[in-house]
């Protein structure tokens, strides 16, 4: 009942869980299906599996019958964390009623928020954030970002609304390079979620430790559009200086950028304001 296919290392419960057949769980289960094995290439469980594949209800059928719910893979990854990054809204229910760690997290400090908001799973987040999730917790692999910084870079414009309207604090800043959401979103030239944020409050002469705003990352990476849009709706200054917050340098300007660059299409912009 236990046997592993030499393959996958599944066992025949962990393919149960894979195809979502929570009767054919059921029935392994009572014939002695060892619930919390891991496959030994990912560290795998049934219920990751489930979780990974969006199968609700055999995620239900394996926590009904005592599986555990926090067992991790290799990479530290919980099965409600595995449901948050594909986007499986009801295994996300089922796990968080039936008490995930909802704050638990990987060895980089990712939650499932931290999971959901990177990849732009609206509901998912509102559904984690309504059940006691942090939004002011900071991963640790990306330069230690929030949740609302994630969804920003990726230019997850309605998930950054939610978790604008949930009460992330809209100006914090990076661990490591004091970025904050807007840098982030219009590094990328992420217009809409950019527009988003200014909307609600984003400074857009706010600087990072190396004295950059939005706009000077504008001029480095060409984002013209982008640009405009800083400029006329969120008041960025095109003759921005700030200090160098690690070294206490001079700064320098976005036009200065813009030559260095080459970007003619945001020189033109910057000398016409």
């Amino acid at each position: 009942i236990n046997r592993i296919d030499p393959d996958t290392g599944y066992t025949p419960l962990m393919v149960a869980a894979a195809n979502g057949n929570p009767t054919s769980i059921s029935t392994l289960m009572d014939r002695g299906a060892e619930g919390d094995y891991r496959e030994p290439k990912k560290g795998y469980t049934a219920l990751i599996v489930a979780s990974k594949k969006g199968n609700a209800e055999a995620a239900d059928m394996l926590l009904k019958r005592g599986v555990s719910i926090s067992n991790s893979d290799k990479n530290g990854m919980h099965p409600l964390m595995w449901a948050a990054k594909n986007g499986h809204l009801e295994v996300v229910k089922v796990l968080v009623e039936r008490g995930a760690g909802i704050n638990a997290f990987d060895p980089n400090n990712w939650t499932a928020l931290h999971f959901a908001a990177k990849y732009g799973h609206k509901a998912i987040v509102e559904h984690l954030a309504n059940a006691g999730a942090s939004i002011i917790l900071k991963e640790s692999l990306e330069e230690g970002k929030t949740a609302l910084m994630l969804a920003a870079q990726y230019g997850r414009r309605e998930t950054v609304i939610s978790l604008i309207v949930k009460g992330s604090d809209i100006n914090m800043t990076t661990t490591r390079d004091e970025l904050t959401a807007l840098i982030l979103a219009a590094k990328e030239g992420h217009r809409g979620t950019v527009r988003a944020l200014l909307e609600r409050g984003a400074d857009a002469n706010l600087s990072d430790s190396y004295g950059w705003t939005p706009l000077h990352f504008c001029s480095s990476w060409g984002r013209k559009e982008t640009a405009k849009l800083l400029i006329r709706e969120g008041g960025a200054n095109v003759n921005a200086m700030p200090v160098k917050k690690k070294s206490g340098a001079g700064g320098t300007t976005p036009l200065i950028i813009a030559c260095k660059g080459q970007q003619v299409a945001i020189i033109d912009i910057l000398l016409s304001h």
